[in-house]
């Protein structure tokens, strides 16, 4: 089990929850008397049984892509002004991608669709000592 803290002093974490989860926990927090929705979580987190914790398998997969500075530049705005993460921003933009791409969309003469490939680098591995 983990250990609970005494207050809602700390490291933020931030993390997604379905809408009726959240109404739950509200719902909760109401019934329960507790000071705040972290207190909720804390709760909850310091209570569970993480030994039996085994991951559900999910139809997703984290990538990684690179953007020109500009345009991670113009993602983080927009997403500070709309309220929502990148994600959710990258999410929208490749929802709204109908079919194939455009001819040329993704051309060398296009410079914010394409980036320059980055060099592979082998490592050495280290000698382990005797």
């Amino acid at each position: 089990m983990i250990m609970p803290t005494p207050d809602d002093s700390g490291s933020p974490l931030t993390f997604d929850l379905k809408q009726d989860v959240l109404k739950r926990l509200l719902t909760f927090q109401s019934r329960s008397g507790a000071r705040s929705l972290s207190a909720v979580i804390r709760q909850a987190v310091t209570r569970h049984d993480f030994s039996r914790f085994a991951a559900v398998p999910r139809a997703h997969r984290q990538i990684s892509v690179r953007f020109p500075i500009e345009l991670k530049a113009q993602l983080l705005r927009l997403a500070r002004q709309k309220g929502v993460s990148v994600g959710e921003l990258l999410r929208s933009a490749l929802d709204a991608l109908a079919g194939q791409p455009s001819k040329g969309a993704t051309s060398p003469k296009n410079k914010i669709a394409t980036m320059a490939k980055k060099k592979a680098v082998k490592k050495v591995a280290k000698k382990k000592k005797k």
